[in-house]
């Protein structure tokens, strides 16, 4: 649809779309035995719907000034169908596994992981955690300073199924605008685009494992687990050697909104 403003020297245009892409190529997981993790084949089908608006047009002409903008803002939704279940993109690097879903009615780009609860501040804390309940007071004490993950199922121990979706890496919207200033012979072009309401995964936090205390930031070590800082920490204790492993958690989940 168009639409023509001031005498048409300002046109809005406004496209809407729905396109559905089947038998996409793509890796399916199968099972070990057949002596491959995955297979190469056609499967799935992605849907896409959204909506366009841009508008163009000389805002103020004079024979000594000229203002001319283009601006335009895009929506966009898809989820994925027709799966056979569950599968997952690849990896991006070693034991960074499982972590973008595909699940039917799902976009591409969603994150599964881990959701955390907090930290074990105490021993009671640990000892209230059925899966520590039973464990000798050694292993116990060692988890004080330790992060929670929550769990949402009947087995006490975090398994791959407490997993949930953390995080969509697609933006709510998309817009950018070009201004264009001309006054006598002197030019002037302003542009600005950004994207909204996305989430980013950000792998470099994976590598922050707290296993001694060299070669961390310094905002890691300053927020790190004590016992004076137990209510402000947002990283877990330090360790003497590097024998965390951490796991793919919403801690690596951020708000990405981008303006440039």
């Amino acid at each position: 649809m168009d639409m023509g403003f001031m005498q048409n020297r300002f046109t809005v245009t406004v496209d809407v779309y729905k396109k559905k892409t089947h038998d996409l190529l793509q890796p399916i997981q199968i099972p070990n035995s057949t002596g491959f993790t995955t297979q190469l084949t056609n499967f799935g089908t992605v849907e896409n719907k959204g909506l366009e608006i841009s508008g163009i047009g000389a805002l103020v002409t004079t024979p000594r000034f000229n203002w001319n903008l283009n601006a335009n803002i895009s929506f966009n939704r898809n989820q994925m169908l027709d799966l056979p279940g569950d599968q997952f993109a690849g990896s991006l690097y070693n034991n960074f596994d499982n972590f973008f879903l595909q699940r039917n009615g799902q976009p591409i780009g969603t994150v599964y992981g881990f959701v955390e609860d907090g930290f074990y501040d105490n021993l009671a804390e640990v000892v209230a955690d059925p899966y520590y309940a039973g464990q000798s007071e050694e292993v116990q004490r060692m988890m004080i300073g330790e992060i929670k993950y929550k769990n949402f199922d009947e087995d006490p121990a975090i398994t791959a199924n407490d997993r949930r979706i953390i995080g969509n890496t697609n933006a709510k919207y998309n817009f950018g605008v070009t201004n264009s200033f001309s006054y006598r012979n002197f030019n002037l072009s302003v542009f600005f685009q950004g994207v909204q309401g996305n989430d980013i995964v950000n792998t470099n936090l994976y590598q922050i494992r707290m296993g001694k205390v060299a070669n961390i930031p310094q905002f890691v070590y300053d927020g790190r687990w004590t016992p004076e800082n137990a209510a402000n920490a947002t990283w877990p204790k330090a360790l003497a050697a590097d024998t965390r492993q951490p796991r793919l958690s919403d801690r690596l989940v951020q708000d990405a909104p981008t303006c440039a």
